[in-house]
């Protein structure tokens, strides 16, 4: 059985760059839906869940509405569900003011289907790479399940 490493919200806050207590408002208002379940006293967080933080975390900082922000940032953690390794991520955007977050491989299948052939008007490569260093250099510092004193509750 392997067991997938986790930290606590505490530390994924840390480690992701984001204000915890900006975090739990958004996840309080609904901003950011796939938020790890409370596990006990609370959240645990596995390394695609702090990606998600991450990218919650730039979004915001470059002023984007936490409601959207936490859309994008759920839909990072969808992909990496699916591509765990992944080394790049597609940032889309339509004339709509729309985005979306796909592998870069999908982008031509989102145009497709979700566009209907309409060419987005920008797609921007997020290098994964340092946050993949990043996160799995804290999740050995920290170990498994470690929990941060001040996570007496979320």
């Amino acid at each position: 059985m392997n067991i997938e490493p986790t930290m606590s919200s505490t530390y994924a806050c840390e480690v992701a760059f984001v204000n915890k207590q900006r975090f739990n408002e958004a996840v309080a208002r609904g901003d950011y839906p796939c938020a790890p379940v409370v596990d006990g006293r609370t959240r645990i967080f596995t390394a695609r869940d702090v990606f998600g933080l991450w990218l919650y975390g730039q979004l915001t900082d470059e002023g984007l509405p936490p409601a959207k922000a936490g859309d994008l940032a759920c839909q990072l953690v969808e992909v990496m569900r699916h591509n765990p390794d992944l080394q790049e991520v597609a940032l889309v955007r339509d004339a709509f003011r729309r985005r979306w977050v796909v592998a870069p491989d999908q982008v031509g299948s989102l145009v497709s289907f979700t566009l209907g052939g309409t060419q987005p008007i920008g797609i921007e490569t997020l290098d994964l790479r340092p946050v993949h260093s990043n996160i799995a250099h804290q999740f050995n510092k920290l170990a498994a399940r470690y929990v941060h004193p001040d996570d007496a509750e979320d």
